[in-house]
């Protein structure tokens, strides 16, 4: 009976998963050093890069329809990163400000860092398709683009965003329902009620097998993988045909089109490396759907699941902060325009330093002026008294 029990429970741990102490250790270590130091390094380094990034590309000599696509990459990338370092590593990690377990995390979770990370997630996906496909118009039917130009580039843009904005909505519009706000009654030691405490808890909808089977695996891979990296791929074999054509026409035409083909390739190399992970942890685990759905909560995945799902965590993070390396490795008219913000950054800040030392030296001379002033008017009052005095001397003796 014991035999039979103990081959039981050797089952069940081989389907369900079991943790050692050295796997519990693996996967803390993992998490504090990838989700929590690296992810602080890379995700700090992508704000500052994109928030730069946006400013150049928001200035008069870059103003086309291609930059403004990226800065809207570069917006959507900063809230994704905001998000991720806010949940995982701050809160998660290191408790700061708010602790995991605490209420503000348990109210903000949620309804807001849950879903809109998976928003701002999908939607950056969705815009590297849509600069793709502008890269592609662009090279391919240039004087198509030429008239979209014309008719204004700007309005383009934004008709496009709100476009693939819907969708990324859409698509995550089940995540706002995957957890709920939990509240338990707390009583003090007389019995009686003192206050309750706010918690949120996985609803029935999350657990359900079908939505886990066609949502969470099916759903979310075809349409933030498979999908986009087949389009990735298709556009730009046509972009490097294009640009072939264009090179047998006019050997001028092709060193612009090269140079912007050549960014888009590498946002779109990296997004690919960045993300294969997210989807290879996605198509294990439809695996391991049955001993899932079979174990319930009592499932636990393997420990070197939990570590490639930190790397993953982290290269999402890289993908949305390299886009200023790349920028300044491959756009020529890109590192002009940062060397000329940066020189109008500096002289405004020499001459608000000479401003300030300008008026530290007015001041200066004003005091010494004000103190000249009264000096004069203190010596004029001593010779007053002086003069009184004498006077009152030469009237007393006469």
């Amino acid at each position: 009976m014991d035999e039979v029990s103990e081959n039981m429970s050797s089952q069940f741990r081989m389907e369900c998963g079991n943790h050692t102490d050295e796997d519990l250790e693996l996967i803390s270590s993992f998490n504090y050093w990838l989700e929590g130091v690296l992810m602080i390094i890379v995700g700090i380094f992508g704000l500052v890069g994109n928030s730069v990034s946006i400013l150049v590309l928001a200035s008069r000599e870059m103003r086309n329809s291609f930059n403004y696509f990226l800065i809207v990459l570069s917006t959507t990338d900063n809230l994704f990163i905001f998000i991720t370092l806010l949940d995982y590593s701050f809160t998660r990690v290191f408790s700061w400000p708010i602790d995991f377990d605490s209420e503000v995390y348990a109210i903000f979770f949620p309804r807001v860092f849950y879903p809109l990370n998976n928003i701002s997630m999908t939607l950056s996906i969705f815009l590297v398709m849509v600069i793709t496909h502008e890269r592609y118009i662009a090279v391919c039917h240039p004087h198509a683009y030429r008239q979209n130009e014309a008719e204004g580039g700007g309005t383009r843009v934004l008709i496009c965003t709100c476009i693939v904005l819907i969708p990324a909505i859409i698509i995550n519009i089940p995540k706002f329902f995957e957890t709920e706000l939990t509240f338990e009654d707390s009583v003090d030691n007389e019995g009686l009620f003192n206050n309750y405490t706010v918690s949120y808890d996985v609803t029935d909808l999350r657990k359900n097998p079908n939505y886990i089977r066609f949502y969470v695996n099916w759903c979310l891979l075809v349409f933030t993988g498979i999908i986009p990296l087949a389009f990735l791929l298709f556009f730009n074999y046509k972009i490097f045909q294009g640009i072939r054509y264009t090179h047998a026409r006019c050997r001028k035409s092709r060193s612009g089109e090269i140079n912007l083909a050549a960014i888009l390739v590498c946002i779109v190399v990296v997004f690919v490396v960045c993300n294969l992970l997210r989807v290879v942890l996605n198509v294990f685990e439809l695996f391991w759907l049955d001993n899932i759905f079979r174990c319930g909560d009592e499932f636990m995945h393997a420990a070197w699941f939990h570590c490639l799902n930190s790397i993953s965590h982290l290269l999402l993070v890289l993908n949305s902060s390299s886009n200023f390396l790349i920028y300044c490795s491959l756009g020529t008219n890109f590192k002009l325009v940062l060397r000329k913000v940066f020189n109008r950054i500096c002289r405004v800040k020499e001459r608000t330093n000479l401003e300030t030392k300008q008026n530290d030296m007015d001041m200066d001379i004003l005091g010494v002026a004000e103190q000249t002033v009264q000096n004069i008017n203190a010596i004029s009052a001593v010779s007053a008294v002086s003069a009184v005095h004498s006077n009152g001397i030469i009237e007393t003796s006469l």
